[in-house]
């Protein structure tokens, strides 16, 4: 059973696990594995990402209920941080959607779409009527999974780690 709760700063070392493997999963073959280890290393750096967990409009973790923790995501009920989402709004433009990673044993799960909705309506309710996102052009699984819930491509750019991208946005719709 996969529950959702919002992140708190001891969840860092669990989201960072997250994002390391679905990284390395996703992206080794699109950048190398040693830019993406450097890159997990940057964006996801522990003396950070608790402050950054704190001020996003949205952090959210899934947790594996039924799973015993493991180092890194093991929370106090037992539970195994299985992924996690973070959405941004300011108040000004669209609102922006830096991250959403999930374990590759959970992908195609319905545990990314979960997360996704629950970011839409924490930063539509922040005031975003519009929600923008970047995602690697040659990443067919992250793109498709963004292209099938309503984002369409608005620009294309060169990325951090040395290959294309694509901004992506959606409307967000009042349900």
């Amino acid at each position: 059973m996969v529950r959702y709760r919002s992140a708190t700063p001891d969840d860092a070392p669990a989201v960072r696990d997250v994002a390391r493997r679905s990284w390395h999963a996703t992206y080794d073959s699109l950048a190398g594995p040693e830019t993406v280890s450097e890159t997990v290393d940057e964006w996801y750096d522990p003396a950070d990402l608790p402050e950054q967990i704190r001020e996003a409009t949205c952090f959210r973790v899934a947790e594996d209920a039924t799973a015993g923790g493991t180092d890194a995501g093991a929370d106090v009920d037992g539970g195994r941080v299985v992924g996690f989402v973070h959405g941004e709004y300011d108040g000004d433009g669209p609102a922006r959607l830096p991250r959403l990673y999930l374990l590759p044993d959970q992908w195609r799960a319905g545990v990314g779409t979960s997360l996704l909705t629950t970011a839409e309506t924490a930063l539509r309710g922040a005031g975003a009527s519009d929600l923008e996102l970047s995602v690697l052009v040659d990443n067919d699984v992250g793109r498709t999974f963004y292209e099938s819930r309503g984002f369409e491509p608005v620009e294309r750019q060169h990325s951090n780690l040395g290959v294309d991208s694509l901004v992506m946005r959606k409307e967000l719709y009042e349900d």
